[in-house]
């Protein structure tokens, strides 16, 4: 037999509020799951399977015959929208094969490198892992994705791209302009970055430079995410804040303003003003692009930096061609 305790009506009355309470937050609960549940069922997955193979005969300051062959490509997968919020993941893989076709070892210097990672070996990765979050005409996305912006891309000509650490909020509340500003933290270079050696005694390190890749040798950096100072001149740093400002208000006009910061490293200035229009099937248009670069901050490894460069072109699209 059980015996059942007597209680007080101030007791019945307590204990009554919290099993409502208790209730309440379990049907919250199931609510909630059910949300985040439907996150995943309208997610989006996407993908790309690539197969190149390179075999390059080089005459000059490097001469070699390289060639390599590789599989791989990336798979993406993207939450549907709670209250705006988005989860986002990618991972990305590249894999040598074929290797009775090479012409020597990777000692030898006859396996081309822009295919694969540190030591011309396969490898995979999560190249991407962010946030994002719409709210109105503003998008906030942080954590690992690709960037495709003037000065800082995913150079996308190999296996793997470019990929960032970076935090970037957008808005879009003036009326056809377009406000960006971020701040990026890591780069992980692509197996592109591979063909561009900066170290010192390298032939093609200025090169590497002037492409737009790193100071120092980075070749061992391929798939693995770094600070950007670290990555660029060997050297720890705040990373690079971006402001931008793109403006598409009258037909067939673009206009462009960008300015990196590269924390103790240089100030880059991105300005670019394209204009196209129509002749029947004839689609013209003419393009100009100014970028000025100034040393910031203090660093033992750069020496002054002031260049300005500029650029335009003209050009005639018919129909498909």
């Amino acid at each position: 037999m059980l015996s059942v305790p007597r209680c007080t009506k101030e007791e019945i009355m307590r204990k009554t509020v919290m099993v409502s309470f208790v209730a309440a937050g379990l049907i919250s609960s199931v609510q909630a799951a059910d949300d985040l549940a439907s996150m995943f069922e309208n997610g989006t997955a996407g993908g790309q399977i690539r197969l190149f193979y390179v075999d390059r005969d080089y005459a000059g300051i490097v001469e070699t015959h390289r060639n390599a062959t590789a599989v791989g490509g990336h798979l993406d997968y993207e939450t549907g929208a709670y209250n705006g919020l988005s989860l986002g993941a990618a991972f990305y893989t590249t894999n040598r094969i074929f290797r009775g076709l090479e012409y020597g070892d990777a000692s030898e210097g006859k396996v081309d490198p822009t295919l694969f990672g540190k030591d011309n070996a396969s490898f995979s990765y999560l190249g991407e892992s962010y946030v994002r979050y719409r709210r109105g005409n503003t998008t906030f996305k942080g954590g690992r994705q690709r960037l495709d912006t003037p000065l800082a891309g995913s150079d996308d000509a190999r296996m793997l791209p470019n990929l960032f650490e970076a935090y970037v909020l957008s808005n879009t509340d003036l009326k056809d302009t377009t406000l960006i500003l971020a701040h990026v933290t890591q780069f992980a270079q692509g197996t592109f970055g591979r063909a561009y050696n900066a170290a010192a005694d390298a032939p093609n390190a200025v090169l590497s430079v002037t492409s737009g890749y790193s100071l120092v040798d980075s070749r061992d950096n391929t798939g693995r995410f770094v600070n950007m100072g670290t990555y660029a001149i060997g050297e720890h740093t705040a990373g690079v804040t971006v402001a931008a400002a793109i403006y598409e208000g009258i037909a067939g006009l673009k206009l462009q303003l960008w300015n990196y910061y590269a924390h103790d490293i240089l100030n880059a200035l991105y300005a670019e003003a394209a204009y196209g229009w129509s002749y029947g099937a004839a689609h013209p248009y003419v393009a100009a692009q100014w970028i000025s670069e100034r040393d910031v901050g203090s660093n033992s490894v750069l020496d002054k930096v002031e260049s300005d460069f500029i650029g335009a072109k003209a050009g005639l699209k018919v129909a498909n061609f």
